[in-house]
């Protein structure tokens, strides 16, 4: 069978694929869209003569498909970027860190991690002023590097709001 025969024939399977992964946050028709591309990509990579359904195969890549979306954005939402704008979009953090131009030397910058929690304290030193890495920071402290890494961002989120 052709591949353009399979992606019609199957076009039923990606749509309700997309809509039994309907609770991982991301809206039905990227869902959909999604799964297409993967049925597509199924149908591109099916060979007959291996022996299996091509429905098993398409399900596994649609799947796979949604599920590296869903991983994506989680991803992108737990970042915390010094290129993000603050102060109504004027600087970014970087710029706040590296300017002492703009009226923010590195003094009142760290005048301003003095008043984060401890472990936030701990994590934006030695991460952001010391230039270390987090699995560095994790071993010294005694946490995981999952730990620090929020502790981290929590820390820049809040120093974000006081600049």
């Amino acid at each position: 069978m052709r591949n353009e025969d399979l992606v019609l024939n199957n076009m039923k399977l990606a749509y309700s694929t997309a809509w039994k992964m309907r609770d991982t946050g991301i809206e039905m028709d990227d869902l959909q869209s999604l799964a297409l591309l993967g049925l597509v990509k199924a149908a591109r990579d099916y060979d007959e003569k291996r022996g299996y359904k091509f429905s098993n195969l398409a399900i596994t890549i649609m799947r796979n498909e949604i599920l590296h979306e869903v991983r994506r954005q989680r991803k992108q939402r737990n970042q915390v970027s010094l290129n993000n704008p603050i102060v109504d979009g004027l600087f970014t953090l970087g710029d706040v860190l590296e300017d002492k131009q703009n009226g923010f030397a590195e003094a009142e910058m760290q005048a301003l991690v003095e008043e984060l929690e401890e472990n936030e304290k701990k994590a934006v030193r030695m991460i952001l002023f010391q230039g270390m890495k987090q699995s560095e920071v994790a071993d010294i402290i005694g946490m995981s590097q999952t730990m620090i890494s929020r502790y981290y961002r929590s820390g820049l989120q809040k120093l974000r709001q006081c600049v």
